[in-house]
């Protein structure tokens, strides 16, 4: 039996349905990431969770036990906030120790407490600093002290890092994930950062329009996407248009066929096909690719995307070491053992 499971959990605001039916296991210990875009029902599940909104429908279970009736309070469930929630009229430590002492927790055994979590996180010497003399990131990491302090049996955190500028963000992730490794505790992590979202979980369901619309790995869901809003919601992607033979082979030009993946029989008919920029290599355009013209390129620090117009019309993005000039005429296929082109039947999902 899983650590926490939550299941067919209904919830709308008047007639906007929010979550249709989100069923969910997460094992003990383990990062589950909650990802999608504005409006795809995160944040509600994620606040049906901790007790602040009850669902119409559907059980939240720990261990086996229904703790949908329980107040947030009696969960013993831990917060970490988007806007982290601290009181500036307190110091750092009594910041962490908030909790505890409200539970009745007071002194050698709180000041025991609360010296482990600043050295958990880090920040050990600055107890006695006000909040407004630390930094975002520093700030962040009292949150999550905080809210770890009592020993919560689960972790909440609701876009834990959207108030940091990139490069804070980045090294925050870092150590709240580090921490988070450490203490061993089941969490469940709210955002619509991909990076993110693939940096911290160990397994990310993918939610929009109230449904949770594939779950599994970081690798899962960029090189098996189930549908083309989750290819396109998770990475760069291409698409083009074909023809399947029923072989595993797709048409998409006279003379040039692909070998391509997808779930189920192969397909046979109009199909789209999805090509990440980093699984299609630029040939001489007489080698029996498909041929089309450099529009543009793009340098981004770890590679360059090149971006080609096929004949049709459609766009290719391909990464490569070799950037070739605007407007020269290049051939793309696919690049030899990687994974093959995804094919979804046409008409199977908005892109």
């Amino acid at each position: 039996m899983s650590f926490l499971r939550l299941d067919d959990i209904h919830k709308s605001f008047g007639e906007q349905v929010v979550l249709a039916g989100i069923s969910l296991a997460v094992e003990e210990a383990q990062t589950l990431v909650l990802l999608g875009p504005s409006g795809s029902g995160k944040t509600t599940l994620l606040r049906i969770l901790a007790g602040f909104e009850r669902p119409e429908r559907g059980r939240v279970e720990i261990d086996g036990r229904d703790v949908g009736g329980l107040k947030p309070a009696r969960r013993n469930f831990g917060m970490v906030f988007q806007h982290y929630a601290l009181f500036p009229h307190l110091t750092v430590a009594q910041n962490i120790g908030f909790g505890l002492a409200a539970r009745g927790t007071k002194g050698p055994e709180l000041d025991s407490r609360v010296g482990e979590m600043l050295e958990l996180v880090e920040l050990a010497g600055f107890e006695a600093r006000a909040i407004h003399e630390i930094s975002g990131g520093q700030q962040q990491r009292v949150a999550l002290a905080r809210a770890l302090a009592p020993a919560p049996r689960v972790l909440l955190l609701d876009e834990p890092l959207s108030n940091l500028d990139p490069g804070l963000r980045e090294r925050t992730r870092r150590q709240l994930r580090s921490v988070l490794r450490r203490v061993g505790i089941t969490a469940i992590w709210v955002t619509h950062e991909q990076q993110e979202a693939f940096d911290v979980g160990d397994r990310i369901a993918l939610l929009d329009d109230g449904r949770v619309q594939q779950l599994g790995t970081a690798e899962d869901l960029y090189a098996r996407p189930v549908s083309p809003f989750v290819a396109d919601f998770v990475g760069h992607s291409s698409w083009l248009r074909g023809r399947g033979d029923g072989t595993g082979r797709v048409v998409l030009a006279p003379g040039v066929s692909w070998e391509v993946s997808c779930d189920g029989d192969p397909p046979a008919g109009e199909v789209d096909i999805l090509l990440r920029p980093e699984d299609a290599r630029l040939v001489d355009p007489a080698a029996g690719a498909l041929v089309g013209t450099v529009r543009q390129t793009r340098f981004v620090g770890h590679t360059t995307y090149v971006e080609v117009e096929l004949a049709g019309g459609a766009l290719v993005l391909v990464t490569s070491v070799h950037v070739p000039a605007r407007e020269t005429k290049v051939g793309v296929e696919p690049l030899g053992g990687r994974p093959s082109p995804r094919a979804f039947e046409r008409g199977s999902g908005d892109r």
